[in-house]
Parts: C-alpha cells; sequence; structure tokens
C-alpha cells in the first residue's frame, strides 16, 4: 500500500493498535483512549505527534492527555464515525493514516493553510417522525398521514444532503476551527407545512410564536 506522504507511512507502523480482534465489536473511544494512556507517556508522545499531522490537533507533542488532545481525539473520531455512515467501518489505525495523508494535500506537519471538512448529518426516518408529528401537531392539530410523512421526510433528506455543515481548520502557530452550514430542516419543514391551505385555513400560516413551540424555544 502507497501512503501520501513519510509520516503517513510512520504511521501505519507506529499508530496505536489498540483495536478489537476479528469477529469482536469495535471498542468504544473511551477504551480506546483509556489503552493508549495505559501504554505510558511514550505512547501518549506518538500518539499526540502522529494527531498533530492531521486537520483535528494543532497542540504539541505531550506525554499526558490534555484538554486539547482529547477534545482534538474527540472530533477526530467524530469524522470518522461521520465518514463511515457513507463507506462503512473505518478502523481507527486506518484512519489516522488517511488523515495524515489528507492534511495540508498529503505533507502532513502543522502550518500552511486551511483545511476543510464537509459533514452531513441525516436524520433516520425516527428522527424525521419526531420533528414531523410535531409541526403537524402544532399547525394542524393531527399526525402526517404516510404519504404526508414520506413526503416531507424526503424533503427533509434532501436538504441535509444539499446543505452540509462545513468545518475549516486554519493552519498556522494558532489553529482556528469555523463551522458554516448545516440544514434549518425544523424552521423548512414549518414553512412548508404551514403554506399549505389546510394550515392556511387554521389562521396559523406566519405566527412566529407558534414555530417557536414547534421547536421548543422559549
Amino acid at each position: 500500500m502507497v501512503y501520501g506522504s513519510p509520516d503517513a507511512a510512520r504511521a501505519a507502523a507506529t499508530a496505536p493498535r489498540v483495536q478489537p480482534q476479528a469477529g469482536q465489536e469495535e471498542i468504544d473511544l473511551k477504551t480506546y483512549v483509556t489503552g493508549i494512556i495505559n501504554k505510558g507517556p511514550e505512547a501518549i508522545k506518538i500518539f499526540s505527534t502522529q494527531l498533530s499531522r492531521t486537520p483535528y490537533y494543532s497542540g504539541k507533542p505531550v506525554t499526558k492527555l490534555t484538554p486539547k488532545l482529547l477534545k482534538a481525539i474527540e472530533n477526530w473520531e467524530t469524522a470518522r464515525l461521520t465518514l463511515g455512515e457513507y463507506r462503512g467501518n473505518i478502523d481507527r489505525s486506518a484512519f489516522l493514516v488517511e488523515s495524515i495523508g489528507e492534511a495540508k494535500g498529503g505533507s502532513g506537519g502543522s502550518g500552511g493553510g486551511p483545511s476543510t471538512t464537509i459533514q452531513r448529518r441525516i436524520s433516520t426516518e425516527l428522527e424525521g417522525r419526531t420533528v414531523i408529528n410535531k409541526i403537524f401537531e402544532d399547525l394542524l392539530g393531527r399526525g402526517p398521514t404516510k404519504a404526508e410523512f414520506d413526503k416531507y421526510y424526503s424533503q427533509m433528506t434532501a436538504r441535509q444532503k444539499a446543505k452540509p455543515q462545513v468545518t475549516t481548520y486554519s493552519g498556522g502557530s494558532t489553529n482556528a476551527i469555523t463551522q458554516t452550514g448545516g440544514p434549518d430542516v425544523e424552521e423548512f419543514l414549518f414553512q412548508k407545512i404551514a403554506g399549505t391551505d389546510e394550515a392556511k385555513s387554521r389562521k396559523v400560516f406566519g405566527f412566529y410564536d407558534i414555530f417557536k413551540q414547534a421547536l421548543g424555544v422559549d
């Protein structure tokens, strides 16, 4: 296998191997991090050095777990799991190598220009039903039919796909993380449903306080 940089190749050889054996379920993040910590200061230093060559950690290598390192690990894990929703499970060691290769066009290291991650969070049918049912009850005093649910759930997921959350990690000595986008699906669906003839006949269209109630906003 060819890696994007010498750093990535070294990561493949030295990435912490706290993964489950074949046929076992993947361990949770807390167990994974604890496994690295239990290996001692040198293992933490190696891991933090590797993570600093990814878009997720801008700190210096450390020999003990710090709040900044922990936050970076959590962001790294979130990105891995989100990507896994589309590509299937990604081994943490493999994802570390991939993250190093992705940083700065595969060169690794700190500094340089920004790196961008695009994340899409698509609601499950159960999550969609919770939102859609609530809006229907508040606007129309009833739940949606199956056809109505299918229609609005389709619109909901289409908007989530079209409006991903974009996270930009700056380079340089100070790392700044900027998040933009992400779909406002509750408001989007509220306006769609409130614009129907049935909702207009109930004279609720345009009442923002009803919308706030639908979202549980004070």
